[in-house]
C-alpha cells in the first residue's frame, strides 16, 4: 500500500496538520526543528524546499506505518529490541524520510555501532559509500578555502562527492532496499521529491563493536537486558572471553552469580524452561530444607540448653579496703 499512497499530494491531505515532524526548510538543513504538518503541507503545495527525518514515534507516524511491510530479511533482527530507552531518550531508531529533490545527507556514520536499511517508496538517491578503511570525516569534507560561503549537500557531491575515488556510487530507485553495514562513512542525495523508510539495528555479527557502544552509552541494566535476552549461549561464551569484559564492573554481578545464571539460561535454552526450572526449584528447595534444619537444630540445641538446671556457684565476696 505504502508504494500507493505515500505520494506527495496524498500524504499532504492524509497526515493530520496538527501533528508534528522533525524537518527543516532551510537548503543549508541547519534549522532542524518539531514543526507542525500544516507548514509542511503549505511546503508540498508552493513547491518549498523542506526535508523530514523523524522517528516512528507519534501517532500519525505510526497510522502511516500500517501502509509498510519491513523487508523479509530485516524482520526481528535488532539485538537492541530488548533494550527500554537506549541509548538514553533516543527513541525509537526507525525513521521516515520524505523530502524536496536536492535534499539529502553530508557524509556521516550511523549511531550506536549499527547497520541499517532504506527503502526507497518514491524518489531516486544517490549513494556515495566509503570503505571500512575510511574512520574519519575529515579527509570526506569540503575544503573551507576553495568552497562557497553556505554549503549544501548539493555542493558536496558536486565537487568532493562526484570525484570521489575507491568509494561506492549506487542509485537506489523506487521499491528497492538498500542494506548498509556497520561504521561505513557515507551520504545520500535526493534527485527527485523522495519518501523513504529507514531503520538502524543492531546486528549479532557487530557483537563486539555493540558492547563497547552499550559500556560507553548504557547502564548496567541495559548490559545485563542484552546479555541475557539478545545474546544465545554461544554469543554469551564469545563475550566472555573478550579481554574488555569484566562481569562485576559492566553487568554488576560477580563472576560466581554469572557463571550459575549463565548454566541456567543455557539449560533453558537446550531444554526449555519447565525441564529447567524443575532441578533449579528442586535444588532451591533443598537448600531451603537445608537452612531449614539448621535453624531447626539450633532451636533445639537452645531449648535443651535452656532445661538443664543452673548451677550457681557460691561467690565469694572480697571486701577491699583503700590504703592511706
Amino acid at each position: 500500500p505504502a508504494s500507493r499512497e505515500w505520494s506527495f499530494s496524498n500524504l499532504a491531505d492524509r497526515i493530520h496538520p496538527d501533528s508534528t515532524w522533525k524537518a527543516t526548510f532551510d537548503p543549508l538543513q541547519n534549522d532542524w526543528k518539531m514543526t507542525p504538518w500544516r507548514n509542511i503541507q503549505k511546503a508540498i503545495r508552493s513547491g518549498q524546499f523542506f526535508y523530514i527525518f523523524d522517528q516512528w514515534g507519534n501517532s500519525q507516524a505510526k497510522l502511516l506505518m500500517k501502509d509498510f511491510t519491513v523487508p523479509g530479511p530485516f524482520q526481528n533482527v535488532d539485538m537492541y529490541q530488548w533494550l527500554q530507552d537506549y541509548p538514553a531518550n533516543y527513541g525509537p531508531r526507525k525513521w521516515f524520510v520524505m523530502g524536496s529533490g536536492n535534499s539529502g545527507t553530508d557524509p556521516h556514520l550511523d549511531p550506536s555501532g549499527t547497520e541499517a536499511w532504506n527503502t526507497v517508496i518514491q524518489g531516486l538517491k544517490w549513494w556515495i559509500i566509503y570503505p571500512d578503511e575510511e574512520e574519519s570525516l575529515e579527509h570526506v569534507v569540503c575544503d573551507p578555502s576553495c568552497s562557497a560561503t553556505d554549503l549544501t549537500t548539493r555542493h558536496w557531491y558536486a565537487s568532493v562527492g562526484a570525484n570521489a575515488s575507491h568509494v561506492q556510487h549506487l542509485l537506489q530507485k523506487s521499491g528497492e532496499t538498500l542494506y548498509l553495514p556497520a561504521g561505513l562513512v557515507h551520504a545520500v542525495y535526493n534527485f527527485q521529491d523522495s519518501v523513504g523508510v529507514t531503520e538502524n539495528y543492531a546486528s549479532p555479527r557487530d557483537l563486539w563493536i555493540l558492547w563497547e557502544y552499550l559500556k560507553l552509552e548504557g547502564t548496567a541494566n541495559h548490559r545485563r537486558d542484552f546479555y541475557f535476552q539478545a545474546l544465545d549461549s554461544s554469543q554469551r561464551g564469545s563475550l566472555r572471553s573478550y579481554d574488555g569484559f569484566d562481569s562485576s564492573q559492566q553487568l554488576g554481578l560477580p563472576g560466581t552469580v554469572l557463571n550459575l545464571l549463565d548454566s541456567i539460561f543455557s539449560s533453558m535454552e537446550q531444554h526449555g524452561p519447565a525441564v529447567t526450572l524443575i532441578p533449579f526449584v528442586a535444588l532451591m528447595g533443598l537448600i531451603l530444607l537445608g537452612i531449614v534444619s539448621v535453624v531447626g537444630k539450633a532451636k533445639s540445641s537452645s531449648l535443651s540448653s535452656n532445661n538443664k538446671p543452673r548451677v550457681v556457684k557460691k561467690i565469694k565476696v572480697v571486701k577491699t579496703v583503700k590504703q592511706s
